[in-house]
């Protein structure tokens, strides 16, 4: 973990920095073939022949992926609160690198690379063992260099702190490790979401919430898109006095709130479009109850110990035996009925629910389920229910949970999901993360 006063440089792509913000962004090796890549994308079967959206013949497919480009570009300068910094280098250039990128006289504002071309500054002789070594460092990494310079270069390195410069062998540059605390802030508040995320590992659940790592996932998106469109849709049908609203409603508010932009475009957006469709039909066609809303997108917050949690509850509804909860989860893959039997979400939204002044007037927490339209099935939606006599455990494990967050464990837990994990490679309990990361 970082120290909290310390810097940070963040390695990412064009992609993966989209929604993100920084004072300063650097876009590194700016060279044809690299910034822009021009490369056609197509596979053995040629599948970018079959997409309509995608022009056949070279030449306006090159130009559309140009294009692409230039808008990857665009979002990546738009990251940057204060400075964008370009680089390029002709230095390593193989099969046609090396040019620098036809963007760079459109960043820079003139008609030409050779405007832009400017002369290194002259270097003298070093006057602190620190410029010393940077210089030797430079010259023995070249590989433009006469081999004996650079043999000179390492030699003179090797016998660096007889001239009070530093052990040849430490990377120059890399902060000391910091502590692993001071993430929380003044204020520690949590959610079931979080509970679920440390639970499984305290390090993903570290650098996901609070280093703000977790990335920016399509399948997040469109899960959003779909409880959008159910907190519309079943607020109004609520506010009509209707149990649940149906399906063509909810399509034509699927049609007018669903950016394609945000899916990469046709046809891929359609085909997004064409699952939650799916998964509306099958909610709708096979709604599975018969308990009238009472609250849709609900605000919950429980104290817990000394941690506040907090929530918003997708459906709470009522019938003759009292409140039940439900949860709409945009997966095709339903989790075990064990793993909702003792869900921290569902527990969470049980307890707050009871412990709610408001939606007490309308009874006790009865039941909890997550609801799973999106998963295939004959004659009944895809429900797990949490079993009600666990919410004690629950209780005293979310408890737990906060009080360990609180403290700032980080430490990892290895288990199944360590293989799809994005950040297995800096993590100290995989073979490539290794001890520097720990």
């Amino acid at each position: 973990m970082r120290r909290p006063d310390a810097d940070r440089l963040i390695f990412t792509n064009h992609h993966q920095a989209k929604c993100l913000e920084f004072d300063t962004v650097f876009i590194c090796d700016a060279v044809e073939g690299v910034f822009p890549d021009l490369r056609p994308r197509d596979s053995l079967l040629g599948v970018r022949h079959r997409m309509d959206h995608l022009p056949s013949d070279p030449a306006d497919y090159t130009a559309f992926r140009l294009q692409e480009e230039r808008r990857l570009a665009y979002t990546a300068m738009t990251r940057a609160r204060a400075r964008v910094v370009w680089t390029a280098t002709s230095v390593g250039s193989e099969a046609g690198r090396g040019v620098p990128s036809r963007f760079l006289p459109l960043v820079g504002g003139v008609a030409t690379l050779h405007e832009l071309a400017t002369s290194p500054p002259e270097r003298g002789r070093p006057v602190s063992p620190r410029e010393a070594e940077a210089g030797l460092r430079r010259l023995a990494s070249d590989p433009t260099a006469p081999a004996p310079r650079r043999l000179a270069a390492v030699a003179a390195l090797a016998a660096g702190p007889r001239w009070r410069m530093r052990d040849p062998v430490r990377h120059a540059g890399i902060a000391g490790r910091g502590r692993a605390t001071g993430l929380n802030g003044s204020e520690l508040r949590l959610s079931p979401s979080e509970a679920d995320g440390y639970a499984r590992c305290p390090r993903r659940y570290a650098i996901e919430r609070k280093l703000n790592q977790a990335g920016d996932s399509i399948y997040a998106r469109f899960g959003s898109v779909v409880h959008e469109v159910l907190d519309q849709v079943e607020s109004e049908a609520m506010a009509q006095g209707k149990r649940h609203a149906d399906y063509p409603t909810a399509v034509q508010r699927l049609d007018k709130i669903m950016d394609p932009g945000d899916f990469g475009g046709e046809p891929f957006a359609a085909a997004w479009r064409a699952r939650a469709r799916e998964g509306l039909a099958r909610l709708y066609n096979m709604w599975p109850s018969t308990a009238t809303p009472v609250a849709i997108e609900q605000r919950v917050s429980f104290d817990l110990g000394d941690v506040t949690w907090r929530g918003r509850i997708d459906r709470i509804e009522r019938d003759a035996a009292g409140v039940r909860i439900v949860d709409y989860k945009t997966s095709k893959t339903p989790v075990q009925l064990t793993e909702a039997a003792e869900s921290l979400q569902l527990g969470f939204y049980a307890l707050a629910a009871g412990a709610d002044a408001e939606l007490g007037k309308h009874g006790e927490p009865v039941a909890a389920e997550f609801w799973y339209p999106l998963v295939a099935a004959q004659k009944s939606l895809t429900t797990r229910a949490l079993d009600m006599h666990n919410l004690p455990a629950l209780g005293r494990r979310l408890i737990e949970l906060g009080e360990a967050i609180a403290a700032e464990s980080w430490d990892p837990a290895p288990g199944d999901w360590c293989e799809r994990c994005p950040f297995a490679s800096s993590c100290p309990a995989r073979p490539e993360g290794g001890d520097q990361f720990a």
